[in-house]
């Protein structure tokens, strides 16, 4: 063999060598490897195994922010934090003990808690909520006991905070946990058991768009259900926002004009409607006594509910969309209008008024006026607000030919002007309320309809019921040309960028069946309402105001002079000229329309002018 082979066989055998001992090591570090992964940590790693879990939790979008007319914020979230439960982390056998312990720190009898746990075990992968907002440093200790509290956590949740008071509890309402009756409606639309939804509100109709996307977060947990690490994150989408047409300073002022007049009055409740006569836009929505709607928002008590809930005033109730009330004279408005569009614009037509008209059988119907107005005609009727010559205009006399509108006519009028049905405000709970006829009382009450029934229905009273929206909304329609619109607290839906994603724009519901000559009339005549008629106390109002007078009788105790019990009532429009804003001013039980409802408008219309236009200009 020669030199040059032997050195070749003698370099590949050391090469042979050296990856014998590279393949030795390699093999020894891995012995090594696996002795101290089975044998170092492996009572570590096999706890760990048998504790953590990978687990896909939700990320619940922030809602929407809620503004009003002059972009001023009316509802946000505060920071907050929630005591929730995770049942698959809760052995069966310390429910009761975690249960006792949980009730001293967040101060509930640990028997609703554990009841609260039970609910939680038909999901028990989902948190279920045990209380809302608690302390800060109540979640702090529960964050800080976690070995003794296993499936227990305290999580941010925000809770919703709202700017006004009680002045707007009714028109934002406020959010809470799913009603129970609703469970299966959110669940269906992707929600999730202990999501927040609007209960009531404003709240409550724009939910789809408040509510936002929620995220989920992929993470692994310990045996205590703690997150561990996180995996993977895709994050929620906020809510949009809401802008409204309702004014908080206006709203506020309101608020505090009408709790005046309630106080002076000492009517127990009232409402007021102040809203865009060429839109429709709701500028003040008033129900008083109202509610905080943050008691709500922050899991109000049963204490606090209870009081609401059995007040005799029904604070709970929004008197603006849901209080009935006889609109009394205020109707006067559709009869007349009635009067002039169907019978040739016949103003010289007179009835003498002599404080009462009284039937051939012996019913009497006074008119509020007992020394009567004497000789008028149809203008001057319903500027005085002639009782004795609304009866004869629609229920006819008895003593002359003249036959008078009639029931169904009157019904079909008022019924084209929005009374007995709905306006479609975007607010929950809006009542319809009354437009009787014949053939409803016969159905209804099993009775025939009489000649004094239409003399009541003539004034609006009776049966006749409305809501102080439905007055503001015809006196609007009086005020713009006859169009009665759809009202709307909403005005616009923005993007978390503040960015306009949907005008909510103004909507004719039906014209009022009058024409442009019969509505100058009504105007002029509730121009002279308030200059030389039922309303001259409010003469001196700088900026035109033109309304209609009411007072309601209800059933009640009669007075020492025999009266019922009366609601005082105002409705109109301002300016004059130039019409903007319309009202309607409604105080249960106060008296007279023109001594308590009216002066509240005055002072609505001049704060409006003075400030709140004044300021957007």
């Amino acid at each position: 063999m020669s030199e040059e082979k032997r050195r070749l066989t003698r370099r590949e055998a050391i090469r042979f060598y050296l990856l014998r001992i590279v393949l030795l090591g390699s093999f020894l570090a891995l012995v090594a490897r696996l002795w101290y992964i089975q044998i170092v940590r492996g009572p570590e790693y096999r706890d760990q195994a048998e504790n953590n879990s990978l687990r896909v939790l939700s990320v619940k979008p922030l809602r929407g922010v809620i503004y009003d007319w002059n972009n001023q914020r009316v509802a946000i979230n505060a920071p907050s934090f929630s005591v929730v439960a995770r049942m698959i982390d809760l052995p069966r056998d310390e429910v009761e003990s975690v249960a006792r312990r949980l009730a001293a720190l967040l101060e509930m009898p640990s028997l609703t808690i554990m009841e609260r746990m039970n609910e939680g075990l038909q999901s028990p992968y989902l948190p279920t909520i045990l209380k809302r907002d608690v302390p800060h440093h109540v979640a702090l200790i529960i964050e800080e006991e976690n070995p003794y509290l296993p499936g227990i956590s305290a999580e941010s949740r925000p809770v919703r905070e709202y700017a006004g008071g009680d002045s707007v509890g009714h028109v934002l309402g406020y959010v809470g946990p799913i009603p129970h009756e609703r469970t299966e409606f959110y669940l269906n639309r992707g929600y999730e058991r202990d999501d927040q939804v609007g209960i009531a509100g404003i709240e409550s109709i724009y939910e789809t768009e408040l509510h936002g996307d929620k995220g989920q977060r992929n993470v692994e947990v310990n045996a205590y259900g703690r997150t561990v690490r996180v995996l993977r994150e895709t994050p929620s989408r906020p809510g949009k926002n809401l802008v409204l047409g309702l004014d908080l300073e206006l709203q506020e002022a309101v608020t505090t004009m009408l709790h005046e007049g309630l106080v002076e009055s000492g009517a127990p409740s009232g409402a007021v409607v102040a809203m865009d006569v060429a839109s429709g836009a709701v500028r003040a929505l008033v129900s008083l006594p109202g509610f905080d709607n943050n008691l709500f928002a922050r899991s109000i008590s049963q204490e606090d509910y209870a009081r609401l809930a059995n007040d005799p005033s029904r604070p709970l109730v929004n008197q603006t969309i849901a209080g009935l009330y006889p609109p009394a004279s205020t109707f006067k408005l559709v009869s007349l209008a009635h009067w002039l569009e169907n019978y040739n614009m016949d103003l010289d037509m007179e009835f003498t008024c002599h404080g009462q008209l009284t039937l051939p059988g012996g019913w009497s119907f006074g008119c509020w006026k007992r020394s009567g107005h004497g000789s008028l005609n149809a203008y001057e009727g319903l500027v005085r607000s002639c009782d004795v010559f609304f009866y004869s205009l629609v229920g006819g006399s008895p003593y002359t030919k003249f036959e008078g509108i009639g029931p169904e006519a009157l019904a079909q009028a008022a019924t084209s002007c929005g009374f007995g049905q709905a306006t479609g405000i975007d607010l929950p709970g809006e009542q319809d309320g009354l437009m009787p006829t014949p053939e409803r009382k016969q159905r209804v009450k099993n009775e025939p309809w009489f000649q004094g029934d239409s003399y009541n229905t003539a004034i609006g009273q009776g049966d006749v019921l409305s809501t102080p929206l439905q007055l503001a909304n015809l006196s609007a329609a009086i005020a713009n040309g006859g169009e009665l619109m759809y009202p709307r607290v909403a005005a616009e839906i923005r993007g978390t960028d503040g960015k306009q994603v949907k005008s909510i724009e103004p909507r004719v519901a039906r014209r009022l069946p009058y024409s442009a000559e019969v509505l100058s009339v009504i105007r002029n005549a509730m121009r002279d309402v308030v200059a030389r008629g039922t309303a001259i106390r409010i003469a001196s109002n700088p900026f035109g105001i033109a309304g209609k007078t009411g007072t309601a009788e209800y059933p009640g105790p009669r007075d020492e002079d025999g009266h019922l019990p009366t609601h005082a009532l105002f409705t109109g429009f301002a300016p004059f000229d130039e019409p903007e804003i319309a009202f309607a001013v409604v105080l249960y039980g106060a008296g007279e329309g023109s001594q308590y409802a009216a002066p509240i408008a005055d002072k609505l219309t001049r704060f409006y002018f003075e400030s709140v236009r004044s300021a957007r200009q």
